[in-house]
């Protein structure tokens, strides 16, 4: 993957924290700190809100895909995990660098990957929806895009 944006730090986006209710104003300072300095190195351009919520979401973090990027992106994740919250800030910032370099993304509604149709959004959320399991967290972690976000989630577990 040579050649790819953010290895030197050329970014410039700056994130915001949002929610985390319970979450003191130390951590979240501190939290922020840390998603700047994954933006920069990530090359991110764009501002960033992580909105930290506990509204019973499945999932421990997401960034919305669409086919029409906006110039906020919005990473949520939910305050009630047991994973680290830098791990899941850099597994969702990685999602946003795959997206800004045009790496996945939405086509025709299919979801693209390095050029390639990985799958229709229909076969995803007919894959993924309903109730989690791990045999759906298995097939999870091996979509293209999810592999490098885990990669990079693991450094900071």
């Amino acid at each position: 993957m040579g050649g790819r944006s953010g290895q030197s730090g050329g970014g410039g986006g700056i994130a915001s924290i949002s929610g985390g209710g319970g979450m003191s104003a130390d951590a979240k300072a501190n939290l922020q700190t840390f998603a700047n300095s994954i933006l920069k190195k990530y090359g991110i351009k764009e501002n960033v809100n992580i909105h930290f919520s506990d509204s019973g979401n499945k999932l421990a973090g997401h960034v919305v895909l669409s086919e029409t990027p906006s110039k906020i992106t919005k990473i949520t994740i939910n305050s009630n995990t047991k994973l680290s919250h830098k791990s899941l800030i850099a597994h969702e910032l990685t999602h946003v660098k795959q997206i800004n370099n045009k790496q996945l993304y939405l086509k025709d509604k299919n979801i693209v990957f390095k050029g390639k149709n990985v799958m229709t959004i229909k076969d995803y959320k007919k894959t993924f929806g309903g109730k989690w399991n791990a045999e759906k967290d298995a097939k999870y972690k091996k979509l293209a895009w999810e592999k490098e976000a885990y990669k990079n989630e693991a450094k900071y577990n």
